[in-house]
């Protein structure tokens, strides 16, 4: 995917966050985007850690290597969430089975 534009993350993400931050991204959804859904609903708290990760880029410059330790623990904190939601979604989907 090629990232052709600039995005304000205090627009784009209806955060409080300075207009000057900007994250790279795609005028045009590509093969890799997911469908939109209508019942996502988006959480500002998750969105600290991408914004973290960010900044340490932006600081090291663009020539830096990647700061993979601190993706990996961005990667398994998301892991985490997916997990404890699918969690969540079996239990209430078996304790409807058992009211049926």
């Amino acid at each position: 995917m090629i990232f052709d534009q600039e995005f304000s993350i205090a627009h784009t993400f209806g955060i409080a966050a300075p207009d000057h931050l900007r994250v790279p991204g795609a005028a045009q959804p590509g093969p890799l985007t997911p469908p939109s859904r209508s019942d996502y609903r988006f959480r500002p708290a998750l969105l600290s850690d991408l914004l973290a990760w960010h900044q340490i880029r932006l600081r090291q410059g663009p020539d830096a290597p990647p700061n993979r330790f601190y993706a990996y623990g961005v990667v398994a904190r998301l892991a985490a969430l997916a997990a404890a939601r699918e969690a969540a979604q079996k239990a209430t989907a078996r304790s409807l089975r058992k009211t049926a």
